[in-house]
């Protein structure tokens, strides 16, 4: 499995938004169906190691996804990003 290529799809950008908010869509599913395997990469794009700091809507999306697997080591991440500076990311944290 391509993960880092699901997580990339995350942010897709299409000039058709449908086309678009369903590929992203369809990577959360696979991501959070993949589960525990996911959570580091994805804790490390949360951390912005393979994304700027201005792509907060892929940062949201991967939170819902952490917050859908929920695991132990995701609170444990999820709680750091509460202390984070990106107001949007803090709430979203904070609603799952």
């Amino acid at each position: 499995m391509d993960l880092k290529g699901l997580v990339k799809a995350l942010g897709y950008r299409y000039k058709d938004i449908q086309n678009q908010s369903q590929v992203q869509n369809e990577a959360m599913d696979a991501l959070i169906q993949i589960d525990e395997p996911a959570v580091d990469l994805l804790i490390r794009t949360l951390n912005n190691e393979f994304i700027g700091p201005s792509d907060s809507d892929i940062q949201m999306r991967i939170v819902r996804i952490l917050g859908e697997i929920g695991t132990k080591k995701v609170v444990n991440a999820l709680i750091e990003v509460l202390d984070g500076d990106i107001k949007d990311i803090r709430y979203e944290v904070a609603m799952d």
